[in-house]
């Protein structure tokens, strides 16, 4: 197959985990950005995730949205998980 779309419930734990959110775009070419790369310290608790996998630029790659809870407890939701 080529693509595919995915839903992980209850998911597992990670570490290293690193993401951005949604912000405000740098200039006026674009209608939004993100935010600089959040990488939180120890285990990150995957709560839901929504991946799509499919083609960008002739190669494999992930598109993953997600709820998580960090060591520290605080909890995250639809920020964009960067999978390398």
């Amino acid at each position: 197959f080529e693509s595919a779309a995915v839903v992980l419930e209850g998911g597992g734990v990670f570490a290293p985990f690193a993401y951005v959110l949604p912000a405000p775009s740098p200039d006026a070419d674009h209608a939004a950005w993100y935010s600089e790369t959040h990488a939180p310290a120890g285990e990150v608790r995957l709560e839901r995730a929504n991946i799509t996998f499919g083609p960008r630029g002739g190669r494999p790659a992930l598109h993953c949205h997600a709820v998580w809870t960090e060591a520290e407890g605080r909890r995250r939701a639809a920020g964009h998980v960067l999978p390398e």
